[in-house]
């Protein structure tokens, strides 16, 4: 099973802190927080209304021109039936810049990061282009966004690692910024996060994998136990009657 995309909300662009708002939340689901600043600054940890947890997955990266990108994630949200507002505030002032927020119904498991799952890169021309990031299992969560200084069209998919990237909600946060998302189709990868855009621009990316590792006994091994004690050879064993 992979991760399942639930609903997106966005902050307004400019606008410090940064804040968006779910109408609702389901227990147990992933919310993922990318944000994009045009002053380096280091944003604080995100809180949102409902007390979750958020853990950083990479950033802040990127340069003045195009932009500077940060991600993080709760791996458990707790249920909200109404509003949930997630922030983000910084102890200088940001610049131009927002924040999406993706929801995301997960695989049965403990979800976290990949260890080697996460690239960033810069660059100037109309293919963005993360360097290698790592995925260890099969149905990982793979995401992508981009920071522009311009606003170009921009495309999801394009040729990138492994090839079924696609838009994911809103797809286009603002005219600047760009999301997509992928699941990983193998137990080990290496994969890049890519765009394709209408003109040279000048662009900050980053691309990571989250993923979600079931706790105890996984079906597979149990077929595997169960096919290994039919193969062993039964014990005889003798019963020895004093006379």
């Amino acid at each position: 099973m992979a991760f399942s995309f639930v609903r997106d909300a966005t902050s307004t662009p400019g606008a410090s802190p940064y804040t968006a708002i779910f109408a609702s939340n389901s227990a147990g689901d992933v919310l993922v927080v990318m944000i994009t600043t045009s002053n380096n600054v280091t944003p604080n940890t995100p809180t949102d209304t409902k007390g979750n947890t958020y853990v950083l997955i990479g950033g802040p990266s990127g340069n003045t021109t195009s932009g500077f990108l940060t991600a993080w994630f709760c791996a458990s949200c707790l249920a909200s039936a109404g509003n949930n507002t997630v922030s983000v505030s910084f102890g200088s002032a940001p610049g131009g810049g927002e924040m999406s927020v993706q929801e995301w119904t997960p695989p049965a498991g403990t979800v976290s990061a990949e260890a080697s799952g996460f690239n960033a890169a810069t660059g100037s021309n109309n293919a963005p282009l993360t360097g290698n990031y790592s995925s260890s299992q099969t149905d990982d969560l793979m995401l992508s966004y981009v920071g522009l200084a311009s606003t170009p069209s921009i495309t999801a998919g394009n040729t990138g690692t492994p090839g079924n990237w696609s838009k994911t909600g809103l797809g286009q946060p603002d005219a600047f910024t760009g999301i997509e998302s992928s699941t990983s189709n193998s137990t080990s990868s290496t994969n890049t996060g890519r765009f394709s855009l209408g003109a040279t621009a000048s662009w900050t990316i980053m691309a990571f994998a989250l993923k979600a590792v079931s706790s105890g006994i996984t079906i597979g091994e149990m077929d595997a136990a169960e096919q290994s004690s039919q193969t062993q050879p039964m014990r005889q064993t003798r019963e020895v009657v004093a006379i």
